[in-house]
């Protein structure tokens, strides 16, 4: 069974509070902010899966699409968990402020309870 992971950096204090850049960020989709929104007041660890993200009114290519787009304004970054030579997962990262893929590759070596030498960035 494939795991999902969002490993998220934010502060958080039994809320979430958005930093007006993000919410006020033009070059975001509504959906997109509201989709990340949603994502960082989840909390560290949450086992994530797409099909959780889809409601009777979304479809999964919209969920795609707005993860391509957080994905290229640096909010989200994935890597791909490997295992026995098959794909077992993937490690999400998302992040309050844009940061670049070199960025996200700092965070994501700083998390000791993986096994780098199966992640592969997507």
């Amino acid at each position: 069974m494939r795991r999902n992971i969002f490993k998220i950096y934010s502060k958080k204090e039994g809320y979430y509070k958005a930093p007006n850049a993000l919410t006020q960020n033009e070059q975001l989709s509504y959906e997109a902010r509201g989709v990340l929104l949603d994502i960082l007041s989840r909390g560290e660890g949450w086992d994530f899966s797409m099909h959780n993200m889809i409601q009777p009114y979304c479809k999964q290519t919209m969920i795609s699409r707005i993860f391509h787009e957080l994905e290229q304004n640096g909010y989200i970054c994935c890597w791909t968990l490997r295992g026995q030579g098959k794909i077992i997962g993937k490690y999400w990262v998302a992040c309050e402020f844009p940061v670049t893929k070199e960025e996200f590759k700092e965070f994501i070596l700083t998390d000791k309870t993986l096994d780098f030498s199966q992640i592969f960035l997507l």
